[in-house]
């Protein structure tokens, strides 16, 4: 319809998967962030360029970007160290972007 709504709505209609009140706002957003940059790099750029992708692909094409990328990251050393450290209950230490 093109109308406008608010973030309680947003996140009501599953659009929004959190809703953080005003207050500590900035703390939410900064501790999303280090979260966030915290994670396998070589995973995270894949996403982002699989999240772009798909808005301009054919599902065909975003499938097989899907697989190829899939099959490449479970070699990775990300890969290797996240099963790594969950297997001895740590924190992962992910590497450099490559």
């Amino acid at each position: 319809t093109g109308d406008r709504i608010g973030a309680e709505e947003a996140y009501r209609l599953g659009l929004l998967n959190q809703l953080w009140p005003l207050d500590g706002f900035q703390d939410q957003v900064r501790a999303f962030a280090e979260r966030l940059a915290s994670g396998p790099p070589q995973a995270l750029a894949a996403i982002k360029r699989g999240i772009q992708g798909a808005t301009e692909a054919a599902l065909r094409a975003a499938l097989d970007f899907e697989h190829r990328t899939q099959a490449t990251l479970i070699l990775s050393d990300d890969a290797r160290e996240g099963m790594q450290a969950f297997l001895e209950k740590r924190p992962p230490a992910f590497g450099a972007k490559k």
